[in-house]
């Protein structure tokens, strides 16, 4: 009896030693498995939508990400946002980059600009606020970090000219000194094209000429000369693809023994490096305007005034003809709509204009109001009515619209001073630019500051700054504001609608069908409520915090994107034409009142009043499946039925959306539910 007992305790020691071992021989590869989830060393890192803002103690995140992808064309620049989570101090945290690759083709790791997104205080209003907030604003170049809470990475991805199309694959790493590194694979999708040249809509800037940082009353040191400095920022602009520039200096005027002498010089150099750099639309030159102002100081008659103005002008135009120089248009008065006498001088020196020279084209600025108050002044004055900031009405819209041939209508959708504004530029300068009846967008400024442009609180104004100078690199363009990137973003969006454009118009005649489809979709876009610009959120105070708002908003850029890029492939599989073409058939789009892929959470100032069509009675039977893409399911073509499908039809589900209809009954109902559900291997509820 004894030894039976010995026996059974021999044999249960004998288990748990066993058990024992298996767990101590296991447990360094479960933990090495957690690692790669989860990082085990009081850090996680993720990837966001980089419109989405970051901030030191948000958005919390608790998993880390198994791997980030992007897509983007031959010839472009994309953007990564890689944010890490520190739950106790990192020390010297550095981000860097493998080379991408598939097969043996390689897209460099040189390729790939790897920034820290940088904090600023801000003003919360431009003018005369001291409430400062702190808002995400500044790529600064990389460098080892210490820091707990959130930090954000910016990594743009410079796809070759000649890149084959393909999956490339590399990886982003993150190294703190106090803890181990942690590899997050990274997945480059080339889509099997180039981006066509912008020829209907023209995006540019206001830009100041004058000292490296740009203002007349400032001062820097600096070692290069004044155009050296201008070649430095023209290659910055030309890079981001704007295509031209408002100047604001005057010509220089003096005046010694009664005598006025004019010169041209710096304008005439400066617009002959604008054509060294390739740009090619009219310069607008608001330098006329400050001329004008120190012409009136003179102590001169009027008619001596005007006569000196008349000559100023006549020899601007023959300046231009004699040197072969970009297209000057003249910028009398700045925004005569917001001063008291801004009408009438207008009308003076649109006069004076044309008896200087008729062939003149002059440039009027100004807000709705100049519409409702002077609309003669504008018909008979402005060839360009350059609309001012809140100017996107429907009567300014059917105003530009119905202007005769050779009158256009230009805008300048400005962002605040504020920072935090990306998702802001990317919209006006992209999907809400294509819709709207402007031929340009140039808004104010490129740079403009008071002392330091890091310091938002050395001047009356806040800064307005989309691209700081680099001190430390003898005040290079060098640092990048977010918006400078939305704004870059935004002219790529504007690229792939040209592209598409372009495609349908070279399809081939076999492709009528998806030519259709592709016609249908760019006039949803045009209706697209989440591009229209409300300003009353936009200038909302404290501003709006993409941290945690309006994130399906910014997931349908992405969409978007995915689905321009998806036609443009189906139209043109071995590429597209280099330049834009409006396409030669207009096909009446068949399904326009709601977007295809409209989120759920649309801003609050939607309007209400929208008429919704009479839903026909539901089916008794099950119909064959519409399929839209394949496989079933797949709303944004992306080849397969994903997160973001289901999204979709479960965000519109009882809403007309002929998209996601997949039993053709004109509603979106619970069977096309259960479709999306069953192709994921899944019931209904």
């Amino acid at each position: 009896m004894i030894k039976k007992k010995n026996a059974w305790g021999l044999l249960v020691v004998g288990w748990l030693t066993l058990m024992l071992a298996l767990i101590v021989w296991q447990l360094p590869q479960r933990q090495l498995l957690e690692k790669k989830a989860t990082v085990g060393d009081g850090y996680y890192v993720s990837s966001f939508n980089y419109l989405q803002n970051i901030f030191p103690g948000k958005p919390v995140f608790s998993t880390s990400a198994a791997s980030v992808s992007i897509s983007a064309a031959r010839g472009e620049q994309e953007p990564i946002s890689v944010a890490v989570r520190a739950l106790t101090t990192l020390q010297d945290v550095w981000v860097s980059v493998t080379d991408l690759t598939v097969g043996s083709e390689k897209i460099p790791k040189e390729n790939i600009d790897v920034r820290i997104v940088g904090l600023m205080w801000k003003r919360e209003q431009t003018h005369g606020s001291e409430n400062l907030i702190m808002v995400p604003e500044i790529l600064e170049k990389n460098r080892p970090v210490s820091f707990v809470g959130n930090k954000q990475w910016w990594l743009i991805v410079k796809i070759p000219e000649n890149a084959p199309a393909g999956t490339y694959r590399g990886s982003i790493t993150v190294s703190p000194a106090n803890a181990a590194p942690y590899n997050l694979p990274l997945a480059v999708e080339v889509y099997p094209f180039s981006l066509v040249t912008l020829t209907n809509k023209h995006p540019g800037i206001f830009y100041y000429f004058f000292t490296c940082n740009d203002t007349e009353t400032n001062t820097c040191s600096i070692s290069k000369d004044r155009y050296a400095r201008l070649r430095e920022n023209l290659a910055v602009i030309k890079q981001a693809g704007l295509e031209g520039v408002i100047l604001d200096f005057s010509p220089g005027i003096s005046f010694n023994n009664g005598q006025v002498q004019l010169n041209y010089e710096d304008l005439r150099q400066v617009l002959a490096i604008i054509k060294e750099f390739g740009f090619t639309q009219p310069v607008p030159y608001h330098g006329i305007m400050r001329a004008s102002v120190r012409i009136a100081a003179l102590p001169l008659t009027e008619a001596e005034k005007k006569a000196v103005y008349l000559q100023m002008i006549r020899d601007l135009q023959q300046l231009v003809a004699d040197n072969d120089l970009p297209e000057i248009l003249f910028y009398p008065v700045d925004e005569a709509d917001t001063k008291t006498g801004g009408y009438q001088e207008v009308a003076k020196y649109c006069q004076w204009i044309r008896e200087a020279d008729p062939k003149a084209r002059i440039f009027v600025s100004g807000g709705a109001a100049f519409l409702d108050q002077r609309r003669d002044l504008l018909d008979s004055c402005a060839d360009i009515w350059y609309v001012g900031v809140l100017g996107d009405t429907g009567a300014v819209r059917n105003y530009c619209t119905g202007r005769p041939a050779g009158k256009e209508c230009w805008f300048y959708a400005n962002s605040t001073n504020r920072g935090n504004e990306t998702e802001f530029a990317r919209r006006t300068f992209g999907f809400w630019f294509y819709k709207v009846p402007f031929t340009h967008q140039y808004p104010w400024a490129y740079r403009y500051y008071t002392l330091d442009p890091f310091d938002d609180t050395d001047g009356s104004w806040g800064d307005f700054v989309y691209i700081y100078p680099d001190e430390a690199d003898d005040w290079s363009p060098s640092l990048p504001a977010l918006k400078w990137e939305g704004m870059r973003e935004g002219v790529d969006d504007l690229r792939y609608l040209a592209t598409l454009e372009a495609a349908i118009s070279a399809a081939p005649a076999s492709l009528a069908a998806k030519k259709t489809e592709a016609i249908n979709y760019l006039n949803e876009l045009k209706q697209a409520p989440q591009f229209d610009i409300f300003w009353e959120v936009v200038y909302q105070v404290p501003p709006r915090d993409l941290s945690t708002a309006d994130l399906s908003k910014l997931e349908f850029y992405n969409v978007s994107r995915k689905r321009l890029a998806s036609f443009i492939t189906q139209l043109l599989p071995t590429g597209v034409p280099t330049s834009a073409a409006t396409p030669t058939t207009t096909v009446t789009p068949t399904a326009t009142a709601t977007p295809t892929n409209m989120p759920t959470n649309m801003p609050t100032n939607t309007p209400t009043n929208t008429p919704v069509p009479t839903v026909p009675p539901r089916p008794t039977a099950t119909p064959t499946p519409v399929v839209h893409c394949l496989p079933l399911g797949d709303v944004d073509c992306s080849g397969q039925v994903n997160a973001i499908d289901f999204s979709y039809v479960i965000a519109v589900y009882n809403t007309n959306d002929p998209k996601a209809d997949f039993d053709g009954s004109q509603l979106v109902n619970a069977l096309d539910i259960s479709m999306v559900l069953a192709n994921y291997g899944q019931t209904a509820p």
